[in-house]
This record gives structure tokens, C-alpha cells and sequence, in this order.
């Protein structure tokens, strides 16, 4: 049981934080080109904020459950590979093929530390 709780929290925080980041990246974008404000951009800002508070909240559950050694490498390599994902399919950035490898070299990490 407390493995699923486990998997919970490490599955909300990646979904999470990577949402929240979805949410900042176009936001924030204007403002280092040196564009103005816009109040939808503050309001989208402000809910990435939430939800990316919101994840943290969920990592330091994480980081209470499991030793720091395993937490660690797997809620980052899983929010790295989510985040590429999400940008090339919501932001379209580029995914080449090397960094798709990479992706899938992180995945075999997370598995190898959860399993260790």
C-alpha cells in the first residue's frame, strides 16, 4: 500500500511541477525579451506559480517518505523527462533524436535507483 501512496505522490509532483512550468515558460517569455506585462500573462504566471508551490508541497512528501538517495534522482530524472516532453509537445520545441535517447537513458536510470 504504501508503495502506491509512493508512486502517487512521485507521479502528482512530476504532473505537477511540469504543468506549473508549462504555465511559466509562456509567461515569462515577454518579460526577458524586455516586452511589457500583460494581465493574462500575470494571471498564467501566477496559476504556474500555484501549481509548481503546489508540487513542492508533494516533493517534501516524497522527501519524507523515501531516503534522499532514491527520491532525488528518480522525482528529478522523471520531471527532466516530462518537461522535454511537454515542451516539444505543448511549446514545440524541439525534441531531436539524441535528446529522445537521453530521455530514454533517464528513464533507465529512474528504474535502476527505484529498483535498487
Amino acid at each position: 500500500m504504501s508503495s502506491l501512496i509512493d508512486i502517487a505522490c512521485y507521479a502528482g509532483y512530476t504532473i505537477l511541477s511540469v504543468w506549473g512550468l508549462l504555465l511559466l515558460k509562456p509567461a515569462l517569455s515577454p518579460m526577458a525579451a524586455g516586452a511589457g506585462v500583460t494581465v493574462s500573462g500575470a494571471l498564467q504566471a501566477t496559476a504556474g506559480l500555484v501549481i509548481y508551490t503546489v508540487s513542492f508541497v508533494l516533493w517534501l512528501v516524497v522527501l519524507a517518505r523515501q531516503p534522499l538517495s532514491v527520491s532525488y534522482p528518480i522525482a528529478i530524472g522523471l520531471t527532466l523527462a516530462a518537461s522535454a516532453i511537454a515542451a516539444a509537445w505543448r511549446l514545440d520545441e524541439a525534441l531531436p533524436m539524441l535528446r529522445i535517447a537521453g530521455i530514454a537513458v533517464i528513464f533507465i536510470g529512474v528504474v535502476l535507483v527505484a529498483r535498487s
